[in-house]
């Protein structure tokens, strides 16, 4: 898949996963718009199949998204 293809298929993965957590974090409650990630439950690199899966995506604040990458918050 070229640059501009995966682009525009992980925009749409990402506005999927926030529609189905009705745009809110999904840890905190935060729902401000601009303040959201969507974060691969299966890391991106180590499961390649399940990158564009809406079952693989959570939607977070970037608070919590960061919390959880540093370990403060598990899942």
């Amino acid at each position: 898949m070229s640059e501009a293809g995966r682009g525009n298929t992980n925009r749409l993965w990402r506005h999927e996963v926030y529609a189905r957590d009705q745009y809110t974090c999904q840890h905190c409650g935060d729902h401000r718009g601009g303040n959201l990630h969507a974060h691969h439950l299966k890391p991106w690199a180590d499961f390649p199949s399940l990158r564009f899966e809406v079952s693989n995506g959570l939607t977070l604040c970037k608070p919590c998204h960061i919390k959880i990458h540093q370990g403060v918050i598990v899942l």
